[in-house]
């Protein structure tokens, strides 16, 4: 896609995390644990269920606007909202944990350091076989990311 156009992309996108973070963070006090229901109902209802509306109607225009998809805006802002919806689900419980828990502690434990090299070890090799073309779809990383969460 066009400069332009990949531009308004990642504005939606951090336009979606900016209204996300306000909303959740307007509505719960900090820190956000998810460690009650009301946190959880919060979070899942504002910041997957809310913010991710911003970012699909911008990209949603964007790619109608620009002509880069055969989708129509109406046919597009479905995909893209359940699309950015879901890695909310899925990454931001795993960011608010990894936050959470190494705040605190100045030194990480060699275990902790050799799960997280790991893990990036994992990351990245799913990463790259997604996108030579050897795995037959991008969708591959969701069962590591799942088990990081």
């Amino acid at each position: 896609s066009s400069p332009p156009a990949a531009f308004l992309i990642y504005v939606g996108n951090a336009l979606e995390a900016i209204v996300g973070a306000w909303l959740v963070n307007r509505v719960l006090k900090r820190p956000v644990r998810l460690e009650s229901l009301q946190e959880v109902l919060a979070f899942v209802a504002l910041g997957a269920g809310i913010a991710p509306i911003v970012s699909a109607t911008v990209g949603s225009a964007t790619l109608a606007w620009f002509g880069i998809l055969s989708q129509s805006f109406v046919t597009a802002w479905p995909l893209w909202w359940i699309g950015d919806a879901t890695g909310v689900l899925i990454v931001a419980p795993l960011a608010l944990v990894v936050l959470h828990s190494w705040r605190g502690k100045p030194k990480l434990s060699p275990t902790q350091w050799m799960e997280a090299f790991v893990l990036g070890l994992i990351f990245l090799a799913v990463a790259a076989l997604s996108l030579s073309g050897y795995l037959p779809f991008a969708y591959i990383i969701m069962p590591p990311l799942l088990w990081a969460a």
